[in-house]
């Protein structure tokens, strides 16, 4: 009786005295070691029974001869292998389906490893009750488009890592199907939390908009006004929106039209909900270009989803919503915009460009303007997404009906004519809108007179938006030229030749 005693005692004593005069990291260590084997043991319990069987059969079977050391080295190593088959578990990765990670809490006092005191613990289960609500209520992750995981290191590996080597080993596991992670670290000193996203390049197109909503979480993260719980929950909104958002192409190239309006309408109750928090900060001004930039995404996904199923005017409408939440998509604003439309219309103009080198007192060769081409293409920041009105050009292809062309006349009168962009788009999608039956080089004769206005009010509005005066110079000279019109040809090329040193300005020379 009295060695059973013995036997609680010490290991209690052996614990107690640790704690009083190991390092205090140290004794974290092994306390988080022990729970974890204890933890494994319980999550195993059928081999833990079986270890548990095996060491009875040898303790009693009068055949078999173990020593007690023996029998005791058994135990050890039954237990090292079911922690070790937890730990092989808890890191090991196969998820069948694209997913985005979360990796919890961790608190971290300056000079300290990290710990999972009860503060980060509260966020843990803030995180998982916002990604919970999301998942069951967004159609990518409620049918599994997007597979959500929560992923728990083991405390004793954590503890011991720090801050740098956790980031570096959470980065280094982002793979094909692992899009994205996102862990959460607070600093205790300060009283606030940071978020740290690690997301797949290869994997995602245009993955320029993520870093910029990167920018976003990690301001967000450094506003101390904010309260933590609430920060938590705004950044896992915006964290989930953006990745769910991911999806539209996929769904649209597959002509999975009925799903990607589930999607949308989906992102869309997820933006205003962010918004609503902004609200509540006092932050919706400050980050009002996000707001748009998203609600107008997704509008024109409805639009191109409306086109595909042929139904114009619902898509002409979407483009229009599109339009006037933000003009510029998908840019943020118009000096974005107008820094890259540059460089995609003089990487468009290259072939022209080669034909009319001596027009143009230009002195260069075919391979030099191809290779200026390409560079060009390569700095634009969104080559792969056309510019909104481009889906009207599309409708006005397919179908020239009186009730399409009047639904465009009405959107553009309803939007801002006072906007450089608006007007321009204005202007080449008249170009293709029928007015008479007579066409000039792929334009309707009679809209030239529409186009040649409209840019000339581009020009007042902007008149450091050098490529409209090329724009209006060549519409023009395609006037003169129809009309033989030596005089207005000679104003044409005048005002071409004006704006023509962008393209020097471009390297296209």
């Amino acid at each position: 009786m009295t060695e059973k005693i013995y036997e609680i005692i010490i290991p209690l004593a052996v614990i107690i005295i640790g704690g009083i005069f190991l390092p205090k990291q140290v004794f974290k260590f092994f306390r988080e070691l022990i729970l974890f084997i204890f933890k494994s043991v319980l999550k195993f319990w059928y081999l833990s029974l079986l270890l548990l069987g095996i060491t009875l059969f040898l303790k009693f079977n009068q055949y078999v001869k173990f020593e007690n050391l023996e029998i005791l080295l058994i135990i050890f190593s039954g237990i090292l292998l079911i922690t070790l088959i937890n730990i092989i578990i808890v890191f090991q990765r196969k998820n069948r389906n694209p997913n985005i990670a979360f990796y919890g809490c961790y608190s971290i006092k300056e000079g300290e490893y990290l710990s999972n005191d009860i503060d980060s613990e509260i966020l843990d289960d803030k995180t998982f009750k916002v990604v919970e609500s999301i998942s069951k209520n967004n159609f990518i992750y409620k049918n599994g488009f997007i597979e959500t995981d929560f992923i728990y290191l083991p405390k004793f590996y954590t503890n011991v890592l720090g801050l740098k080597k956790l980031n570096k080993l959470i980065s280094k596991r982002i793979s094909k199907r692992h899009l994205a992670s996102l862990h959460f670290v607070r600093n205790i000193s300060e009283q606030t939390v940071y978020a740290h996203i690690n997301f797949n390049n290869g994997q995602l197109a245009n993955s320029e908009h993520i870093n910029e909503e990167t920018e976003i979480i990690n301001d967000i993260s450094s506003n101390s006004k904010i309260n933590n719980n609430k920060k938590v929950e705004l950044i896992v909104k915006i964290y989930c929106m953006i990745f769910s958002q991911s999806f539209n192409d996929f769904l649209l190239d597959s002509k999975m039209y009925k799903e990607l309006h589930y999607v949308t309408d989906d992102n869309l109750k997820l933006l205003n909900s962010i918004s609503s928090d902004f609200k509540e900060l006092g932050l919706l001004g400050k980050y009002s270009e996000f707001i748009d930039f998203w609600n107008s995404s997704n509008f024109r996904y409805k639009s191109l989803s409306l086109f595909e199923q042929e139904e114009y005017s619902g898509s002409i409408d979407y483009v229009f919503k599109t339009i006037e939440i933000n003009p510029y998509y998908p840019y943020r604003n118009y000096i974005e915009l107008k820094q890259d439309y540059t460089k995609i219309y003089g990487s468009q103009l290259a072939p022209s460009i080669i034909g009319a080198k001596e027009m143009l007192d230009i002195d260069s060769n075919e391979d030099s303007i191809n290779q200026s081409k390409s560079i060009l293409e390569s700095q634009s920041k969104y080559p792969s997404i056309p510019y909104t009105y481009i889906i009207l050009e599309l409708i006005l292809r397919k179908k020239q009906s009186k009730e399409i062309r009047e639904l465009i006349e009405k959107g553009f009168d309803n939007l801002d004519n006072e906007n450089p962009f608006i007007l321009l788009s204005k202007s080449e999608t008249f170009k293709h809108m029928k007015k008479g039956k007579e066409k000039y080089n792929e334009i309707y004769v009679k809209r030239f007179d529409d186009c040649i206005n409209i840019l000339e009010k581009v020009k007042s509005l902007d008149s450091e938006f050098t490529l409209i005066r090329t724009k209006l110079g060549i519409m023009k000279v395609l006037k003169a030229m129809h009309n033989d019109d030596d005089k207005l040809l000679e104003e044409g090329m005048k005002e071409w030749k004006a704006g023509a040193h962008f393209i020097k300005e471009l390297g296209l020379e």
